[in-house]
């Protein structure tokens, strides 16, 4: 019997210390010795509640990671980041429990899934009135120092700037764009 995927490369476990070493949301994977395993298969679509469902349309590989103890598909060709060892800006701007909730009901990181998370995601950010900075917070200093703000969802502000900028206005609370 043919299986779902076929497993197109097996990382040696050094090659996955030294891919994942600065980032210590794999160190769990790297000391009980798990691999880091590419999955490609041209009918393999989708990953969803634990099951791989087959798609001729889909030409998508998938990196299969363990993330917090959980068996997670990362889909590399997603806009917001460039590999899994950036799963670190979503789970600091989301928070670990939601992010490890979504998880286990969708296994597979994609756009669809990173828009979904900050769709529901109860923050905001702000747009100085000339454009010029992005701000995380609307109060009475920070009208003062970058003048009137203009409230933007967290999903808007992840269309138009990205993960790693948001990440940078959540730790500095504004940026200049």
């Amino acid at each position: 019997m043919r299986s779902s995927y076929s497993r197109k490369s097996v990382v040696s476990r050094q090659a996955f210390r030294k891919a994942t070493q600065r980032s210590p949301i794999f160190s769990g994977a790297v000391e009980s010795g798990q691999s880091l395993t590419l999955l490609s298969d041209p009918e393999v679509s989708q990953f969803s509640q634990g099951r791989l469902r087959n798609s001729p349309k889909s030409r998508s590989q998938l990196l299969r990671i363990l993330y917090h103890n959980q068996l997670i598909y990362f889909n590399p060709a997603n806009k917001y980041l460039t590999g899994p060892e950036q799963l670190w800006l979503i789970e600091s701007l989301i928070g670990t429990q939601i992010l490890n909730k979504a998880l286990s009901l969708g296994k597979l990181i994609d756009n669809r899934f990173i828009e979904s998370l900050f769709k529901k995601a109860t923050f905001t950010f702000f747009l100085s009135a000339d454009k010029a900075y992005l701000v995380s917070s609307d109060d009475e200093l920070t009208q003062l120092d970058f003048g009137p703000l203009t409230k933007i969802s967290a999903l808007t502000a992840l269309q138009q700037f990205g993960v790693t900028t948001l990440e940078r206005v959540k730790e500095k609370t504004a940026v200049r764009l």
